[in-house]
Order: C-alpha cells, then structure tokens, then sequence
C-alpha cells in the first residue's frame, strides 16, 4: 500500500482530451471513458474534447461520451478575460487543468504537451521532453545507455541508410530472431518478429511505414514483465506485473493487447509469476533510474525483459493505457489504490509541477535579474 496523501488541487473544469490522429485512436476513446468513468463528477466540471483523424477538435458533452456517443461540436482553446478557455458557437468554459489521454503520435509525442504549455495550463503527464525522448524509442536507448541502465541491443535504421542483410543484423544482435520496430509509435503498431531471411526485406519496409527510423533489436527470450510508475521527483513504483504471450510470434501484439480480451493470445498477471522476489525488486529500482533518467514526470509504465541474460528495459510509456484491461491501473489497484483515487493522484502532480514550474525565471532583465526562490525543494 503506497502512502502519498497529496491534497487536490484546486477545483475547477477538466478538460479530458482523447482520440487524435494516429492509429491508436480508438484506444484512446477507450482510455479515455475509462478515465472519464473515474473522476469525482461531483468535484470537477468535465468538457470532453475528442481529436479527430482530420485534427478537428469536436466538443462531447460529458455524459453523451460516456454513453459512447463521439459526435458533437468544433471547439478551440483561446485566452478569454485571462483565462483560457474551451470556446466554440454554444461553449466557453473556462479549463483549469487537462488530462490528455491521447496515444501514440500528437499525443505522446510532446506536440499536445508543448501547446498546452504554450497556453499555460497545467496538464496530467510528462512535459514536452520527457514525452518526446521517450516516445523515441532510439532516443530513450540512447539516454538510458548514456545512464548506465541495460537495454535490448539494437540497431538503428533510416531511410537513407544502406540496410544490413539479414545474416549481418543476425551477426551483430548475435540471434537467428530479430524484432523490427517503427521508432516512433505505441500500443506494438509495426512491429515484426522475423527469424527468416525470406521475411526480412519486408518487415523493414513494414515498419518503415510508421516512421521514418527504425530499430532492429535482438529478440528476447524470457518474462515480459511491467513497473507502474506515479509522482514527480518523489515518485514510487508499484508492484510488477507479468505479460504471459503463448500466441504462435510469441508477442504481445496490438491484436493480443486491445482485440482479445478472453485473453488467448496472452495473459495479463498482475503479479509477476515466472520472476522471483529479488529480481521483482531489481525491477522495481530499474523502473525508477529509468524514469528520473528519461525526467518523466506524474506517471510512466515501464517495460522490461528478464532472461537468463539479466534485466533489460525495453520501453518507457508515458501515457499509458487506461482502458479496464490495461496493467498501468490495475498495479495500483493492487496497491491498494482504486481508480478514482489514481485519477486525484495524477491531477495532483500535474498541478504541481505547473505550480513549480512558475517559480522558474523565464525572462531577463539587466539589473533585476534576481527572483526569490520559492521554498526549499520537495524532499520525500
């Protein structure tokens, strides 16, 4: 049981910001009900705002949304008599704080976080760098390597780049079975297992559909396991909890994570149930390195391999899943924290970090250069 007791931040509207442009857009409205079904309504307003395939951002009252409707009106943010504010023709409420459950890119690519920045409103989840560095999955190794924290090996790719064959990336991953990657996208979209030359071609130009550099990684053999990560520079991690694949790649796919939920291509366990004690504890310590490394903030689930080999961290998310079946909740339910109650944690670590970051100087002036400090940083 984790024993954080923050008090709420100051009531007022939330805007609860879902769907976006990419190919986890669907995944998004799901996480985004989830969270929707979870916030004290009696405490907070709640303006739904869903981000189209075109980008148009479309206005659904609340309780419409959670009754699945995703139709409605054109809305925009703009400052109003000092405030910003949700306007459209029949809207302009004033928000106070966002909670952008949106995957994949625009959404945790730091596009969303910088705009929100730039309209000074406290929003839930990691700022513009954290979320851009980890959702680039070359530059997340990059980091935690330059960290001293294990990664799987890799190689990288771009589309200028001569491509290695097969036997050459076999070679230098030292493994027949190899895991092409997109290096900028979520939720297992583009990724291939090949363990066949005749396959490998083809693969890469797969992922290279996603983006514009990809990975090529030495697959690994042994658990899949996950770390939950919640706070700011104080931040815990939760238990761990294990991903069982038994589908015939032996991966957890998009179509194993989102499209099954009787759960035949893969099992979700709450508790590790293949990794003993000390190395849960090991993961546990490698979960929060990972996570000040990579200067996440509010929450992160981070994801590992454990083989014979040792631990190694495979990728950070920085918005994780929030739909029933996703493991980032359910940890903390675990711990002994309902849904409703990692909700209030969350908007409270987005207003502090808002709250801290307005202490900063953000301009210069000769003579006046000197500004209070505000007092003595968080301790833990």
């Amino acid at each position: 049981m984790i024993t954080l007791n923050p008090a709420p931040p100051s009531k007022g509207t939330i805007l609860l910001l879902c769907g976006g442009f990419s190919v986890e857009h669907e995944v998004s409205l799901n996480s985004a009900r989830f969270v929707a079904q979870h916030i004290d309504a009696t405490e907070y307003r709640i303006a739904v705002v869903i981000v189209g395939h075109d980008r148009q951002w479309i206005h659904v009252p609340y309780q419409a949304f959670l009754e699945g409707e995703h139709r409605g009106n054109p809305v925009y943010l703009r400052h109003h008599q000092g405030l910003t504010a949700l306007a459209g023709e029949h809207i302009c409420e004033p928000i106070h704080m966002v909670f952008p459950v949106i995957h994949g890119t625009g959404g945790e690519d730091g596009r969303i976080q910088g705009f929100l920045d730039h309209m000074n409103l406290p929003y839930v989840g990691n700022d513009v760098f954290a979320s851009a560095a980890c959702m680039d999955k070359i530059a997340t190794k990059q980091i935690l390597q330059a960290n001293g924290l294990p990664v799987v090996p890799f190689l990288t790719l771009s589309r200028s780049d001569t491509i290695p064959t097969y036997a050459a990336a076999c070679h230098d991953l030292q493994s027949h079975v190899l895991v092409i990657k997109p290096a900028t996208s979520g939720s297992s979209v583009g990724i291939s297992k090949v363990d066949q030359e005749k396959d490998y071609d083809e693969m890469v130009k797969r992922a290279f559909m996603y983006a514009n550099r990809i990975l090529i990684e030495r697959a690994m053999t042994g658990a899949e396991v996950e770390c939950a990560i919640l706070g700011n520079g104080c931040a815990v991690a939760s238990g761990v909890g294990e991903i069982v694949v038994h589908n015939a790649d032996k991966m957890y796919s998009y179509e194993a994570k989102y499209l099954d939920p009787q759960e035949k291509q893969a099992n979700v366990h709450v508790t590790a149930v293949t990794i003993d004690a000390a190395t849960q504890e090991r993961v546990r310590a490698l979960a929060l390195r990972a996570f000040h490394a990579m200067t996440c903030s509010g929450l992160a689930r981070i994801d590992f391999f454990v083989t014979s080999e040792g631990v190694f961290i495979n990728e950070l998310n920085t918005m994780p899943g929030f739909t029933a079946i996703s493991l980032y909740s359910q940890l903390w339910q675990k711990e002994g924290l309902s849904p409703k109650a990692l909700i209030e944690r969350l908007l409270y670590y987005a207003q502090e970090r808002f709250d801290l970051n307005a202490t900063l100087v953000h301009h210069y002036n000769q003579g006046h250069h000197k500004k209070d400090l505000a007092p003595g940083a968080p301790t833990c």
